[in-house]
Formats: C-alpha cells, sequence, structure tokens
C-alpha cells in the first residue's frame, strides 16, 4: 500500500486502502472513516472501530497501535493522490520557468496575478534574482 511513496502515508487513496485491508470494510466506508479523521468529535468513534475489526481480523494490539497513530496523524494532512499530479506539472514548469526564464515567469505572475503570493514577495524574489 505505501511502497509507491517509500513507506509513507500520503495519499487519502492509501489511508482507504489501509482501512480495507486492516478492517474487512468496504472502499466506501473506509472513505467515511478518513473523512472523520480530521473531525475531532470523530476520531475516538473511529479509532474504536478500527481498533475492534482490525483485532478481529487477527492484527495484534502493538500493530492496531502503531498504524492508528499514523492515521490518526493524517487526518488534517494528506490529499487525494490526483490533486497531488494536478498540482505536480505546474510546479515543474514554474520550476523550469524559475530556474530558465525568471523574466518571462515574473511577468506572467505580476501580469495575471494567481493569488498565491503577494506581488511584494515576488518583486523581492526579482531583486534577490537580479
Amino acid at each position: 500500500i505505501l511502497a509507491e511513496t517509500e513507506g509513507q502515508v500520503v495519499y487519502h487513496e492509501q489511508v482507504i486502502a489501509i482501512m480495507v485491508t486492516m478492517t474487512g470494510c468496504d472502499r466506501g466506508t473506509a472513505d467515511e472513516a478518513r473523512r472523520a479523521l480530521s473531525v475531532p468529535e470523530r476520531q475516538g468513534r473511529v479509532r474504536a472501530w478500527f481498533a475492534d475489526r482490525a483485532r478481529g481480523r487477527g492484527y495484534s494490539v502493538q500493530a492496531v497501535r502503531d498504524v492508528w497513530r499514523t492515521l490518526e496523524n493524517f487526518g488534517s494532512f494528506g490529499f487525494a493522490k490526483a490533486h497531488a499530479a494536478a498540482f505536480a506539472q505546474p510546479a515543474y514548469q514554474s520550476s523550469w520557468l524559475k530556474a530558465h526564464r525568471m523574466a518571462a515567469l515574473l511577468a506572467g505572475l505580476l501580469t495575471h496575478d494567481p493569488g498565491m503570493y503577494h506581488k511584494r514577495v515576488l518583486a523581492a524574489d526579482a531583486r534577490r534574482h537580479g
């Protein structure tokens, strides 16, 4: 489940797969549980559900605790894999432009103001890079 990200939980899809594998639930239930991870009032119920189901499938108490700790920490982080892919291409393109065509990149950002960075930040970066 975590081979692609070298043992780290990064994507929503990985959390869902872990829950499906360890609890035996369907993907819809696992996704509901994943969403509940970011709601403090719901975490206790999800933890109890996860622990009961995983223990019932033969996972040790320690394994359940270790995995839960990782899942619990994931709650307010992580994102869908498609979201990562959607941002990867513009990030790569922006990096290339910054390295090879800095003036063009800054002109585009200052002209079209995508809202990610205040114009004073872009101006300071322009000064830093001559």
